[in-house]
C-alpha cells in the first residue's frame, strides 16, 4: 500500500468538466493505496457526483462563500497540509493554481498546477502576471495537450511540464447496441461551448432528414438564452434541452451521433467519453483538444472551426450514411483503452515519481 498523501484542490465540483475529471483521477489513485482528499476552495460540498467513501472532502469555506474570504480558504489549505503532512497538492484551476502554489510556500508539499482550458485563455492582467510570477515555484505544471507544453514552456519556462490527456472511468458499451436517430451533446451552457452553433446548425439540417432529434444535455449560465433559441427554431419539437444528467452513459448509448461545437477546450472530457462510448463523432477543430482526440475521417470529423457550412455538410453525411457511422464507432471506442482512468492516472504518477 502507498502511504502519500494527496490533496486536489478544486473551487467546486458542481457538474462541470473539471469536477468530473478530479473524480476520475482521484478514484484511480485511491484504489492504488494512495491518501485523498479532495479540498474545496469556494464551496462546502460537492454537489451531483457521487464521491466514494474511501476519498475525504475538505472545505475552506466557513459560512457563505465570498472572494474576500477567499484568501482565508487558502489559508486553511496550507493549514490541513502542514497537519496533515500532505505530500502532494494536485491543484485543478488555471486560476486559482497561483494562489494554491503561494499559500503553501515554505512548506514540504509539492503543488502541481493544473492547466485544463484553452492554453492561449488569458485570466486578467493581475492574474497572468501572478501566474508568471509563481507558475515556475512549482513542482511542476500537468497540460493535456503537446501544444499547451509548447505554449507553457516558452511562456513560463518551468523544467517539468507534463502532458497528461483526460483519464475516462470504465464505459459499459457495445457496438451491437441499436442506437437512434438521435443526436446528441453534453456541455456547460456558456457562451464559449457553442451550443447556441449547433442549434442553428441542427435547424437546418433537419429540414433534410426528417426523423432525428438533437438532445442537449447540461445546465448553466445561458440556459435562458438557450431556451428562448430553441423556441424560435422551425423544428424546435425535435430539440431537447433535458438540462444537468447524471445517467449521462444511458443517454450516450441511446444516440447514434455526438456533435460538438466548442469554441475553446482544454481537452474536452465531454467529447472523450462519447467517443469512448462508440459515438460517432463530429466536432469543430477549436483549440486545442479535439484535434489530439479526433483523426478526421478515421475516427470522426473534426471541422475547421466556426465553417458552418462544412460542418452541415460532414453532419448531414453522418446522418444519412448509416456504415460511416458504424465505421467511425468502431475506430473511437478504441479510445476507451487508450485513455482508461487506471492506466492514465498510472502512467502520471509514474511521471510524478520521475520528477522527484
Amino acid at each position: 500500500m502507498n502511504n502519500k498523501k494527496i490533496v486536489f484542490t478544486i473551487p467546486a465540483i458542481a457538474g462541470g468538466g473539471m469536477g468530473r475529471a478530479v473524480l476520475n483521477f482521484a478514484e484511480p489513485l485511491s484504489k492504488m493505496g494512495y491518501n485523498v482528499t479532495i479540498f474545496l476552495l469556494a464551496s462546502k460540498k460537492i454537489e451531483k457526483y457521487t464521491t466514494p467513501k474511501n476519498i475525504t472532502v475538505e472545505t475552506g469555506v466557513k459560512g457563505k462563500y465570498s472572494k474576500f474570504k477567499f484568501s482565508f480558504s487558502l489559508i486553511r489549505l496550507r493549514n490541513y497540509c502542514k497537519t496533515n503532512r500532505i505530500d502532494y497538492v494536485f491543484s485543478f484551476s488555471g486560476q486559482h493554481s497561483c494562489y494554491v502554489i503561494i499559500s503553501l510556500i515554505a512548506t514540504s508539499t509539492k503543488v502541481y498546477a493544473f492547466h485544463r482550458a484553452n492554453p492561449y485563455l488569458k485570466y486578467g492582467f493581475i492574474n497572468d502576471i501572478l501566474n508568471r510570477l509563481f507558475f515556475p515555484l512549482s513542482s511542476g505544471l500537468v497540460v493535456q495537450t503537446k501544444l499547451a507544453k509548447k505554449i507553457f514552456k516558452e511562456k513560463y519556462k518551468h523544467k517539468n511540464i507534463i502532458v497528461v490527456p483526460n483519464p475516462v472511468m470504465d464505459i459499459e458499451t457495445s457496438l451491437s447496441l441499436k442506437r437512434k436517430n438521435i443526436i446528441i451533446t453534453v456541455s456547460r451552457l456558456i457562451k464559449s461551448k457553442g451550443v447556441d452553433k449547433l442549434i442553428s446548425i441542427f435547424d437546418k439540417v433537419a429540414n433534410d432528414v426528417n426523423d432525428w432529434e438533437l438532445w442537449i444535455i447540461g445546465d448553466g449560465p445561458e440556459k435562458g438564452n438557450i431556451e428562448n433559441m430553441i423556441n424560435m427554431c422551425l423544428h424546435k419539437n425535435r430539440i431537447k434541452l433535458l438540462g444537468f444528467r447524471t445517467d449521462i452513459d444511458e443517454l450516450l448509448s441511446q444516440a447514434s451521433i455526438f456533435a460538438f461545437t466548442s469554441q475553446s477546450e482544454g481537452y474536452p472530457n465531454a467529447l472523450l467519453e462519447a467517443m469512448c462510448s462508440s459515438l460517432a463523432c463530429i466536432s469543430y477543430d477549436c483549440v486545442a483538444g479535439p484535434s489530439d482526440i479526433i483523426k478526421n475521417g478515421e475516427n470522426g470529423f473534426l471541422v475547421e472551426n466556426n465553417n458552418e457550412l462544412l460542418y452541415v455538410s460532414k453532419l448531414l453525411e453522418l446522418m444519412k450514411d448509416e456504415n460511416l457511422r458504424l465505421k467511425f464507432s468502431q475506430e473511437a471506442i478504441k479510445l476507451n483503452v487508450e485513455n482508461n482512468s487506471l492506466k492514465i492516472v498510472s502512467e502520471f504518477i509514474e511521471k510524478i515519481n520521475n520528477i522527484e
